[in-house]
């Protein structure tokens, strides 16, 4: 009964959706006392692996269900010699998370969820995923094809959502249920995700016939071994595929298999789900889905229709919404409207008006069109995080997702472009181009603000430099009259001397695993924050956390100073 178990598991046996269960009857029945998530390590420690792991460890005794809090570790990728079997875990890497906490998930079917986000979400992500989570979803507007059928019940919501469908090869065994005959036309458009692969508006020039796609395969011509309704293939509709590598919208009908899934709707609602569409090639759609589907940023970038149905969507005109929401959607709409427009003429230009945008196989072309719409997409941005009210506290933690976090998730190999490992001077992402400067700004404009809204005089600047030698990084606050621009400033020999060896000095080694550990120091008037000097410890995500924990950590203080001078 006193002993303890140690256990290798796929990582899926938290993170899949159907886990639920299980999770509520073993957190139930052991004590779970830690749990080191090794997504991000799958191809490092493990050449071949086909899935990544967990290591959790037990007791057979049942838990406290309103005290206990699991350790919940997860290392991220470091280039070190892995030969010394030393995992390190940064101190962000370290949570413990509520048992009630995970219990009361796996009685609504989302225990899966808390374990994903806690693996790249820090406490100020968690904060922010709450409040999207409370906003009306996309699954709101949307009737599942598959969940109608299997109920038996009839549409009752604005759109619709299904699997196109599903040919039967000439020569394969007999099926295992009635073919559907078909009665489509095959000269119809059929379009598959390798046709639309990283187009937003295909053209029908760039589609094939369903007859030349179903005997080029050797599929019968005349039956099919699922036929979904009519709704799916008439526009507007958007195509996406389980990946969420494709997203494009269709105008006009077309035919497709079941790789792909449609979201289709009336044609009064075309500039909505033309604003759908942007939404979901957004950062903010990226981002939540990062954090909450189980499979990206774990084993392969997919998401499952069930996880894309979570995000937030509240509709115009809806409680939730922003008072200028529908205004919003027609500009989005008008923007995309333009766009697809332009892309159609250069499809149908003469040779004698332009030779260099002829045709779908045209270089140019297609490198023209990735420009517009990637230019699109940049012009939107901004309006779809006004659509959601966002302050920019929540636009940082979702561009340092996007455009570091993900792109650093998983990697190959130790020498992969890792983004979180350059270094804080030298590194390729735009808004950290000058160092330290977005870090320093934030955490002190972040002080700064609470501040004020707590109606104190005080205010701090930023000041700061790097080690290259030591691999350290130092930003310190300094109390001053009016908060002052970042600037740098270099760390003495002795300093920097002195910072490395207490780094080393308390670190804690716990067998094979290295605990990393961050240094705020308390000086007087000034606070100083040394670490790393890569850029995981320096995103603006971390200048919110810090910030956090620097105020709770003031406020504490405080209040013990007011308990104390009390007692005397």
């Amino acid at each position: 009964p006193q002993g303890r178990a140690c256990v290798l598991l796929p990582s899926k046996v938290l993170l899949n959706s159907t886990s639920n269960r299980f999770q509520l009857q073993w957190l139930q029945s052991v004590t779970l006392e830690k749990v080191i998530q090794l997504a991000d390590y799958r191809f490092i420690l493990f050449k071949n692996a086909i899935c990544p792991s967990i290591i959790a460890r037990f007791t057979a005794t049942p838990p406290d269900h309103a005290t206990h809090l699991v350790d919940y570790e997860t290392p991220k990728v470091r280039r070190i010699d892995l030969r010394e079997g030393i995992i390190p875990i940064a101190p962000r890497d370290r949570k413990r998370i509520p048992l009630r906490e995970l219990l009361h998930g796996a009685r609504e079917k989302k225990a899966p969820i808390i374990w994903k986000q806690h693996l790249w979400g820090t406490p100020r992500d968690g904060k922010f995923l709450q409040l999207l989570f409370e906003m009306p979803t996309l699954g709101d507007s949307v009737d599942v094809l598959s969940k109608l059928k299997k109920n038996k019940s009839s549409r009752s919501k604005r759109w619709v959502v299904g699997q196109g469908f599903k040919p039967y090869k000439q020569g394969d065994k007999t099926p295992d249920r009635s073919l559907v005959p078909l009665d489509w036309q095959l000269d119809e458009l059929f379009v598959s995700p390798k046709d639309i692969k990283g187009k937003f508006f295909p053209q029908p020039s760039e589609c094939i016939s369903l007859g030349d796609q179903l005997a080029k395969k050797n599929y019968y011509l005349d039956r099919l071994y699922s036929k979904p309704p009519a709704d799916l293939f008439f526009p507007p509709f958007i195509l996406i595929n389980q990946g969420f590598t494709i997203c494009s919208f269709f105008d006009y009908p077309v035919r497709f298999q079941d790789a792909l899934q449609s979201i289709a709707g009336p044609p009064e609602d075309e500039d909505l789900l033309l604003f759908l569409a942007c939404y979901l090639r957004s950062k903010l759609a990226r981002y939540f889905l990062f954090h909450t589907a189980a499979n990206w940023g774990t084993e392969r970038d997919k998401v499952h229709l069930d996880e894309l149905l979570r995000l937030p969507f509240p509709l115009p005109g809806s409680e939730d919404a922003v008072e200028d929401a529908e205004e919003i959607v027609k500009t989005i709409a008008g923007k995309a409207q333009r766009l697809k427009k332009k892309i159609e003429q250069k499809f149908t230009v003469k040779a004698e008006d332009n030779p260099l945008f002829l045709g779908n196989t045209s270089e140019v072309s297609a490198l023209w069109r990735q420009e517009a719409v990637d230019s699109l997409q940049a012009e939107v941005e901004p309006l779809i995080y006004r659509y959601f009210d966002l302050i920019d506290q929540e636009i940082f933690l979702i561009e340092d997702t996007v455009e570091v976090f993900i792109k650093s998730a998983t990697p190959p190999g130790l020498d992969s472009c890792i983004p979180t490992l350059e270094v804080i001077h030298k590194n390729n992402i735009s808004v950290y181009r000058d160092g330290l400067e977005a870090y320093a700004a934030t955490l002190a404009d972040t002080l700064n603000s609470w501040a004020l809204q707590a109606g104190s005089p005080v205010r701090v600047s930023p000041l700061g430099g790097v080690d290259i030698e030591k691999g350290l990084a130092r930003v310190t606050l300094q109390q001053t009259d009016e908060p002052l621009s970042f600037r740098m400033e270099g760390l003495s020999g002795g300093l920097s001397e002195a910072l490395a060896q207490l780094q080393n000095t308390i670190k804690q080694p716990a067998g094979r695993l290295d605990y990393l550990r961050g240094i705020i120091w308390f000086d007087n008037t000034n606070i100083h924050f040394i670490k790393p000097y890569t850029l995981e410890y320096w995103t603006r995500t971390a200048a919110l956390n810090d910030a956090a924990e620097t105020y709770a950590s003031i406020a504490k203080a405080r209040q013990a100073a007011r308990r104390s001078s009390f007692g005397r």
